[in-house]
């Protein structure tokens, strides 16, 4: 019994104990967070990581939409219908970068970033392997802490080749 309910506990414990103090690795280009590829739709995810994943919806334009929650022990990732957001500063890049970040330190490891208003206050960073925005506030400093990251899905990955990408105001 002793045995039984040691495997229980060792079992329940360590998923979370592999993150305590450490950092969860993003690869924006890959798409992926600690290995897993945030580019699948949400029941891809489901399907694949069981429990782990769990749906609930979020307001975009004043319209309900999927909204995905993995979990990586106790902390969360969002996928949005377009792409992947985080605001733990646990995730991090492999350049070290992500929430807790000034925009600056965005801008030495991926290039400058551009500053938009549009849809909300975000910086956009676009090369030809993904697209992600951060959320700092609506001043056009870069020493400001990023809140939150969002990476984009490709849209012909999602089934919109043509679509404009919409809900920047929910990154």
């Amino acid at each position: 019994m002793k045995r039984i309910s040691f495997l229980l506990v060792a079992c329940l414990v360590l998923p979370c104990a592999a993150y305590a103090g450490g950092h969860i690795l993003v690869d924006m280009a890959a798409g992926t967070v600690d290995g897993v590829d945030l580019r699948q739709t949400g029941p891809e995810l489901k399907k694949r990581l069981g429990s782990r994943v769990r749906k609930t919806t979020e307001e975009l334009e004043g319209e309900p939409s999927d909204l995905w929650v993995v979990s990586f022990g106790k902390y969360e990732v969002h996928r949005h219908w377009n792409g992947f957001s985080f605001t733990d500063p646990t995730f991090r890049t492999k350049e070290g970068v992500g929430v807790g970040s000034t925009v600056a330190d965005f801008d030495k490891a991926y290039g400058q970033s551009s500053f938009s208003e549009e849809e909300g206050c975000h910086w956009i960073f676009e090369n030809k392997t993904f697209i992600f925005a951060l959320e700092s506030g609506c001043v056009p400093d870069r020493q400001q802490k990023v809140r939150k990251v969002w990476v984009a899905v490709p849209l012909a990955r999602i089934g919109r080749p043509n679509a404009a990408v919409r809900g920047w105001s929910n990154i």
